[in-house]
């Protein structure tokens, strides 16, 4: 989204955004840095990510936070949460108990990198 967009929308009343991080396919999002940017350029007042992730992808779900976060340090980018997206059960594993290990070391990994 663009500076214009984001104005758009504060003139709309709004002043949150949660922008992506990381691709379903497992890869950080390229926009993100530059959204995040638009936003507060726009005067939002508070900007939180998400990420789409890949628990079927050959990378960890340490390593897939990882490289968000990374990818966004990268950039000197602030935002406020990390959220992650869980939608699809074609992105996930067919058994409950594999998807709640892996979302488990996802979150523990954000907490981490957060105290």
């Amino acid at each position: 989204v663009y500076i214009d967009g984001f104005q758009c929308l504060k003139n709309l009343g709004y002043e949150f955004a949660i922008v992506r991080c990381y691709h379903s396919y497992g890869a950080p999002d390229t926009n993100a840095p530059h959204t995040i940017a638009n936003a507060y350029a726009a005067n939002f007042t508070r900007v939180d990510v998400y990420m789409f992730p890949c628990p079927t992808c050959a990378v960890s779900p340490q390593n897939q936070v990882k490289e968000a976060v990374q990818y966004l340090d990268s950039y000197n980018t602030t935002y406020t949460k990390f959220w992650f997206d869980i939608e699809g059960s074609q992105y996930w594993y067919d058994s409950c108990s594999s998807n709640q290990n892996w979302l488990s070391e996802a979150i523990n990994t954000v907490n981490s990198l957060y105290k």
